[in-house]
């Protein structure tokens, strides 16, 4: 416990730089299913927030939260899992 109230602060600039932000655009990012990493269509919200769906009939999972990752990040990862890579 001492190690989380301690006061020593690690030097996160010195170690990965400084941090930037950049908007990206669609056609980079993808957003995948949070629990089988299976890609993910949203549903447009009016009144209230937009949901997610998983694609994966198997997996049947809906919220309003979904992962957004790099389309070439996925692509890797599915050829780790030895999955079939998406258009």
């Amino acid at each position: 416990m001492s190690y989380i109230t301690a006061n020593d602060e690690e030097p996160f600039e010195e170690i990965f730089g400084e941090p930037s932000v950049r908007r990206r655009s669609i056609r980079e990012t993808l957003t995948v299913c949070p629990k089988c990493f299976s890609p993910s269509k949203m549903t447009p919200g009016f009144f209230i927030a937009s949901s997610y769906s998983c694609e994966n009939p198997e997996c049947n999972w809906t919220g309003t939260l979904a992962i957004e990752v790099d389309r070439e990040d996925y692509k890797e990862f599915l050829e780790k899992q030895g999955r079939k890579p998406m258009k």
